[in-house]
């Protein structure tokens, strides 16, 4: 009789974008600067972003939207899944944040990564974010201001039918 798989397990990354300068927060650590990080004893996939929001809220002490995945890779034997998430804060961010610094492209370029490897990435991210030019057939929940612009219009619809919402959206 063969022992079951071990469960899966998740190691969640966060690209938290600065609401309004083009700069993404990192925070420091003994082997350099790292994104937020949390890890999950769970499985998470590409467009499972639930779990992904409430650690990262938990972690960062503030309310966010998951906008996208950046990058998701498993390792189906080890069970083992990384993921780098574009998240976006949903409200006025306290200074400082874990301690961290947000950093424009220029200053990343040289600034030591605990994981380099991410270096790449992070600097494409941060060149979408300052040239303002999003990918035509990126879906609209997946950029910025979606969710406040959608918020907007369900409150707006709710009182406008003579409702009142009861919790937040």
């Amino acid at each position: 009789m063969s022992n079951p798989p071990p469960p899966w397990q998740s190691d969640i990354y966060g690209i938290l974008l600065h609401p309004g300068e083009p700069r993404l927060l990192l925070l420091p650590g003994a082997d350099g600067y790292a994104l937020p990080h949390v890890h999950l004893n769970e499985g998470v996939w590409e467009a499972k972003v639930e779990p992904v929001a409430q650690a990262m809220q938990t972690h960062l002490g503030i309310p966010l939207v998951v906008l996208r995945y950046a990058f998701h890779q498993h390792d189906p034997q080890a069970r083992l899944a990384e993921a780098i998430y574009v998240l976006d804060a949903r409200e006025p961010l306290p200074h400082p944040l874990l301690n961290g610094q947000w950093t424009d492209r220029e200053t990343l370029a040289t600034l030591p990564l605990a994981r380099p490897e991410q270096r790449a990435l992070l600097v494409a991210v941060l060149a979408e974010v300052e040239e303002g030019k999003v990918p035509p057939l990126r879906a609209p929940w997946a950029r910025r201001g979606w969710f406040e612009e959608a918020a907007a219009w369900i409150e707006a619809q709710v009182t406008e039918r003579g409702g009142k919402l009861t919790g937040p959206i």
